[in-house]
């Protein structure tokens, strides 16, 4: 076969060469034969395919020493038809963030729809989408699919043009020349002439990247030609991309639609094409580090990856270490850093003039400010005239800001420059990530010395949990001052004599165990059994909830400070928690038995006499029939049960009756101290004398 007729482009370049020749441009009188004509435009046509896979078929991000080519890292992007700032109250946009109970932002309401089948629709496209959302990669992407046999996934033929407008940085622009030029450079026969005629038939595919790129200064003037150019050749076909932040499609009256957040599985897909090296593949990496996203803990890391960019960074991150870092601050540094100022730095944009003078520490702490205020009152959204009033107060209090900024100028360049804010609404912004408006609240806290008042104002609000272990991430010198207002916190719930004797039956009951186990981990795990009877027998009648919060926060804290404690105890827990229903006595041999042997196997709870326990429960299976759950002798046997296991451990039915008041001190106290151990994992730097006194005093009664 004749390998000029193999390429894609031939069907589309020949034709307009046969016209120029017909039209009197005799082009062929410079070659002696059409054999030699034919193999000039196949080297040209060649040419001009391996450069646009040169210069725009491989990226290459993040310092990496080696680009990487677009095809084999590509995860198919869904666009969404973008629609108009809606007008919608705070309040309204505040509750459906709360009922869609999820950390990251996204646009509901909004068909999503493969990138290309968009593409292949419409013949006048504007992409939009946020920082890294991989606007300029679709677009190399799109030239690509058209530069493949039968145009790849595009239904509509095209020489693709890929244009970055960043480069009109002067007044002098002209389209037409810059396409020309592609051509000439790759040796096409008379490449003015060649553009000429293309554009007039239609025969191209035009890619305008990164229109918000443009340098401000020449902006007016770039979109005025830009619309004149596409009104002039409007049989071509035109896709740009722009920050949606940015959009100027007033101008230009493209067809605009907007990236979407990469789903699950596109995270899945995108992870196991980054990782596709035989070493990966042999060690599952993609699989690994997928499921360490999947993890809880990790809620702030997988709400970052429904960016692309943000999601390559955390690749770059995970290969490092096989893991994701402990201390999170690091990592929400690095891609807070990387939406202020690598990202533009690496893609050589322009910062706006009005930008300049507000360097970045200064900013940080001006956003640092907003995203506390915000988060102190529960709000993730704010009116842009607060936003603006916040800035505007920021610049004028302090002494090394610029103050001649305007911050209405400067809210509009950190959207669309950097995206870390992002209108939702009209006239209503939020932080793109919710992991960013914590990270800076944490930020904010560190900066003005504020850990005391966190402590005591929101130590047990579970929506704080994520700025704790940012805040102990962040101290630097050291998070002891964090630990130990923590601990002095979470005495004040053991304060009624029932809470007190319970703390000393912990130790009284687990002096005698192996020496092996975490002195603090046996305290809690023997108070775990507790919670476990007491969860096992009032589920039956009452509400369970807080003592089954309390019992689930004593396994988490025994697993934080001794892991094969841990998993012995996860059995004995089991047991006496299925033990101490009415149901349970049908096998009560049985279980006692293996509590018996466990106990003995561990060296624990050695005065517990597992024949005297079974045979007390023996005697009360004959003692009481079985009567309807209901029934007041159902009630009666229940609390007969709970009776002899208590006995055997040394406890009266009196001694472990919690009003609802200390049940829920002793889940908070339980939930604390897990809570200052995530704390100290997180952390930089923590002293091992303090914290040696701080697990040692754990679940005592005495500081002493």
């Amino acid at each position: 076969m004749d390998p000029l007729a193999q390429s894609v482009l031939t069907s589309l370049v020949v034709p307009i060469y046969e016209l120029m020749s017909a039209s009197g441009k005799n082009l062929f009188q410079r070659f002696t034969q059409r054999k030699k004509y034919r193999q000039e435009l196949e080297i040209a046509i060649r040419e001009y395919e391996n450069r646009y896979h040169s210069r725009h078929g491989r990226i290459k991000l993040l310092g990496m020493t080696e680009a990487i080519d677009i095809d084999s890292i590509f995860t198919n992007i869904k666009l969404g038809k973008f629609k108009d700032r809606q007008f919608k109250s705070i309040q309204t946009l505040e509750e459906s963030h709360r009922q869609i109970g999820r950390r990251k932002f996204h646009a509901v309401n909004l068909t999503k729809q493969e990138a290309i089948e968009i593409v292949n629709e419409e013949q006048f496209l504007m992409i939009l989408g946020g920082p890294g959302a991989g606007k300029s990669t679709l677009l190399r992407k799109i030239g690509l699919e058209a530069l493949k046999p039968k145009q790849g996934g595009l239904s509509n033929p095209g020489i693709p043009v890929f244009i970055e407008l960043k480069q009109f940085t002067e007044k002098n622009i002209n389209l037409e020349n810059k396409i020309s030029e592609e051509f000439d450079i790759c040796g096409f026969p008379n490449a003015e002439e060649f553009t000429s005629k293309a554009l007039s038939q239609g025969n191209l595919l035009i890619l305008l990247d990164a229109l918000d790129e443009v340098p401000s200064s020449n902006l007016n003037d770039v979109l005025i030609h830009i619309k004149n150019f596409v009104d002039k050749y409007g049989k071509n076909r035109f896709v740009a991309s722009c920050r949606s932040a940015a959009c100027y499609n007033s101008y230009l009256n493209f067809n605009d639609f907007l990236i979407t957040e990469f789903d699950d599985a596109q995270i899945e897909s995108f992870l196991y094409k980054w990782f596709q090296s035989e070493d990966d593949k042999n060690n599952k990496t993609a699989q690994k580090c997928w499921d360490i996203l999947q993890k809880p803990k990790n809620s702030g890391a997988k709400e970052l990856a429904h960016n692309p960019l943000l999601l390559t960074l955390l690749c770059f991150v995970y290969a490092g270490s096989q893991n994701l870092p402990k201390n999170r601050a690091s990592l929400y540094d690095e891609a807070l850093d990387l939406f202020m100022n690598k990202w533009l730095v690496e893609k050589r944009v322009q910062r706006n003039p009005i930008y300049q003078d507000l360097n970045p520490p200064i900013e940080r702490a001006m956003l640092s400010e907003i995203a506390y205020k915000g988060y102190e009152a529960d709000r993730f959204f704010f009116s842009e005239r607060e936003v603006v009033q916040r800035i505007t107060t920021f610049l004028r209090e302090n002494l090394n800001a610029p103050r001649h900024l305007d911050g209405e100028e400067i809210l509009r360049s950190i959207e669309i420059q950097q995206g870390i804010l992002v209108e939702r609404a009209h006239n209503i912004h939020s932080f793109s990530h919710t992991t960013f408006q914590e990270y800076l609240t944490a930020q904010y806290i560190d900066d003005h010395r504020q850990v005391k008042k966190l402590v005591t104002e929101h130590l047990t609000d579970s929506r704080w949990e994520g700025v704790f272990l940012l805040v102990s991430g962040l101290m630097r010198a050291g998070a002891d001052e964090l630990l130990l207002s923590m601990e002095e916190e979470s005495r004040k719930f053991i304060t009624t004599d029932k809470l007190l004797a319970l703390l000393q039956w912990t130790n009284e009951i687990t002096i005698e165990w192996d020496k092996y186990f975490h002195p603090t981990g046996k305290r809690v795990a023997a108070l775990g059994l507790l919670c476990a009877l007491v969860y096992g027998y009032k589920r039956e009648f009452d509400s369970f909830d807080e003592i089954a919060k309390a019992f689930n926060y004593s396994r988490r804290l025994t697993s934080q400070l001794d892991g094969k404690l841990y998993g012995e105890f996860d059995r004995i827990w089991r047991i006496v928690y299925s033990g101490a229903s009415v149901n349970a006595l049908g096998n009560h041999r049985k279980r006692v038995r293996s509590l018996d042997i466990t106990f003995r196997k561990l060296q624990v709870f050695q005065s517990i006499n597992c024949p005297v326990l079974k045979a007390n429960l023996e005697s009360l299976k004959t003692q009481f029939p079985v009567s309807p759950q209901n029934s007041k002798t159902y009630k009666i046997l229940a609390a007969s049960v709970l009776e002899t296991w208590l006995k055997a451990f040394g406890l009266t039915i009196e001694e472990i009756t919690l009003s609802s008041e200390e049940t829920e001190a002793l889940t908070q106290y339980l939930a604390t101290n897990l809570l200052i151990m995530k704390c100290q994992k997180a952390s930089v730097r923590v002293s091992r004398s303090v914290w040696e006194g701080i697990v040692s005093r754990m679940l005592t009664v005495s500081c002493e």
